[in-house]
């Protein structure tokens, strides 16, 4: 026969998780705001001479694709006096916007495909790293909170949401813990036959 001896759950001594401090709070608003304005800026900010982008490369010649010239992922630094030209056509774009390349190669490429041809490329922009600071701009704000009017207003609904979240989360640590001293002092006895 089963048997089931539930722990002590009355006047147990269990130490609570400790709520953010102000400071802590602060930081965690001050973070989430600049990460969300980093994530607004890189898909509303063109790109410059001098910003480092990430491009992922496709690469043609009329409807057939030359594998060894395409490429998932490449970076490099736009307007770079090492790349060619083409490569600065990226300037004005956005992350998540395409430009095309036409390259010719020589006679002695080193990929057979393109020997004396020219090579389509439709190049997209999947990130981006800006060498300039960020200005924050009336549409950036638009884009993180069509609501919000100032950036005072963004990082209070920031905080607001941290805050309850960080209660929310408070609270189930804080049952568990209360659980976990239950379960430590139950005792459950199964018969041998289950």
């Amino acid at each position: 026969m089963h048997s089931i001896k539930l722990g002590q759950y009355k006047d147990l001594q269990v130490k609570k998780v400790p709520p953010m401090t102000d400071d802590e709070l602060a930081k965690a608003t001050e973070n989430a705001y600049n990460d969300a304005l980093k994530n607004v800026e890189k898909f509303t900010r063109e790109i410059k001479i001098g910003d480092i982008i990430m491009v992922k490369l496709d690469a043609k010649i009329g409807e057939e694709t030359v594998a060894d010239l395409c490429k998932e992922q490449m970076e490099y630094d736009v307007g770079n006096m090492s790349m060619l030209p083409e490569y600065s056509k990226a300037v004005g774009k956005k992350v998540g916007q395409t430009f095309e390349m036409h390259i010719p190669y020589s006679e002695n490429c080193p990929v057979k495909a393109a020997r004396g041809k020219t090579v389509d490329y439709t190049v997209t922009v999947l990130d981006v790293k800006f060498s300039t600071p960020t200005e924050v701009t009336e549409d950036m704000l638009k884009v993180m909170d069509p609501e919000a009017k100032t950036e005072e207003e963004i990082k209070e609904k920031l905080k607001f949401m941290i805050k309850n979240e960080n209660e929310k989360s408070l609270f189930e640590a804080n049952v568990l813990k209360v659980m976990e001293a239950i379960k430590e002092k139950s005792q459950v006895t199964i018969d041998g036959q289950e």
